[in-house]
């Protein structure tokens, strides 16, 4: 994407003359590399998230909060592959001005993408539910709140 945007400019400012087809790839690759590389950076756990609550919450109800907010992206992931799917079959026959390339190509981006981050919305889940350390910090927590009420 970079490349072809370098060449582009290259192109255009210093020959004087612009690829027709450059500017639509750029816009395409963008597309690809936002969508596919957004559900690489949601595997990594390094989306921006607002933690102010999640914070202050105890431990145990942490982990149940985790696991909603999976849900609700996995809820989303599901909506977003099926009607992901449905654009790229509509869009199926047309094509794009310059490259003449389907459009289905560019819009099969959106399903891969969010396939891939229901995959791992799913591995989340499972991951929430079968953590032995969270269990274990979990007790601990539960036992400091029930003596904290118990005046020890």
């Amino acid at each position: 994407m970079i490349l072809v945007t370098g060449i582009n400019v290259f192109t255009r400012y210093v020959l004087h003359f612009s690829l027709p087809w450059a500017n639509e790839l750029a816009r395409y690759l963008f597309v690809w590399v936002s969508l596919v590389g957004s559900s690489i950076v949601y595997k990594r756990a390094g989306l921006a998230q607002v933690t102010v609550f999640y914070n202050r919450t105890p431990f145990f109800i942490r982990r149940y909060l985790g696991i909603i907010v999976q849900i609700f992206i996995l809820l989303f992931s599901i909506y977003a592959v099926k009607y992901g799917w449905k654009q790229t079959i509509a869009v199926r026959f047309q094509h794009s001005a310059a490259m003449r390339v389907s459009m289905s190509w560019i819009y099969i981006a959106i399903p891969l993408g969010f396939t891939f981050i229901l995959i791992y919305s799913i591995n989340n889940i499972i991951r929430l539910f079968l953590d032995k350390k969270d269990k274990q910090m979990e007790q601990e927590e539960s036992s400091k709140v029930i003596s904290m009420k118990e005046g020890k």
